[in-house]
């Protein structure tokens, strides 16, 4: 702020020691020196005494309103967090929340009236918050679900966009990150990208089980064929 005041947040696994409440501050201290040497000559010992008794918190879950963004009218519309909670990550949660106020500030200059306008807004922007999250939830599972969804596809849509790029799409992340295709739009495409690689790799174990079992069977069809030719003589 323009106090020079700086705000931060610590993200710990469930079960590291310092993610609970009264936490020794010379731990905390020598964490920060140890990882984060550039900020932590910022932390004076008197918020970092207060951040080693401070309860943990934890990051939103992934949500959206499936309901109307204007539930109220022309008197009350849902933006940013308030319709749409990720995680911070890739730094959505301030670009989406930025884009609903765009949107929204088109929509009012568009529309006569004000609940004309929540109305418009509500019906383009509601699908939009389900897409992002649904792409959200695809980037954060944990574990093995997590490589399934979302380092095996990222490998994947990297490797394939390369080799046939008017057939496969890029990954995810940098999808998300054109300003010409919305939330909906990456969905959609990605979901294409799926279905087509699922019939590529179909296609592909299919070709790869019959070559190894002609090449298996190949030298007992000969065998079965000498010992005959033996047996003749």
């Amino acid at each position: 702020n323009r106090q020079g005041e700086y705000c931060g947040v610590l993200l710990f696994e469930q079960n590291h020691p310092q993610a609970k409440a009264n936490v020794s501050p010379q731990a905390l201290r020598d964490l920060l020196d140890q990882n984060l040497p550039q900020f932590s000559p910022l932390i004076n010992n008197h918020a970092l005494i207060t951040a080693a008794k401070a309860e943990p918190g934890t990051l939103p879950s992934f949500r959206y309103i499936d309901d109307s963004l204007a539930p109220h009218g022309d008197r009350l519309v849902l933006l940013g967090d308030a319709a749409h909670t990720v995680k911070p990550y890739f730094g959505l949660g301030v670009q989406t929340g930025l884009e609903d106020v765009i949107i929204l500030a088109d929509a009012l200059k568009n529309y006569t009236y004000g609940y004309q306008a929540l109305s418009a807004f509500d019906q383009y922007q509601r699908p939009q918050a389900k897409a992002l999250v649904e792409l959200s939830r695809g980037l954060d599972r944990p574990g093995f679900l997590g490589f399934i969804t979302f380092v095996l596809p990222l490998l994947l849509d990297t490797i394939l966009s390369k080799f046939a790029p008017r057939i496969f799409s890029t990954n995810t992340i940098a999808m998300m990150q054109k300003i010409n295709l919305d939330f909906v739009q990456v969905q959609r495409i990605k979901r294409r990208d799926r279905f087509l690689q699922f019939i590529l790799f179909t296609f592909v174990t299919f070709l790869l089980t019959k070559i190894i079992a002609t090449i298996f069977t190949a030298p007992i069809k000969a065998s079965i064929a000498l010992c005959f030719f033996c047996h003749a003589f």
